[in-house]
């Protein structure tokens, strides 16, 4: 299973270093999940969060 930085970023939804300053705010304490910062950081919308995780459940169940 694809991590959800690694797909955020194949989607064009974050960059890299994104991606690392959300890892850091979680090494630090935020207890706050991955996407949840993503979007408290203004790094993406809420919008964009629920399209990818949508689509990638939908994608999983595809696969049989």
């Amino acid at each position: 299973m694809e991590r959800i930085g690694d797909g955020l970023l194949r989607f064009g939804k974050l960059k890299r270093e994104q991606i690392e300053q959300i890892v850091s705010t979680q090494d630090t304490g935020d207890a706050r999940l991955f996407g949840e910062l993503a979007v408290g950081l203004d790094f993406m919308t809420i919008g964009d969060l629920i399209y990818y995780l949508r689509d990638t459940q939908q994608s999983e169940h595809d696969v049989v």
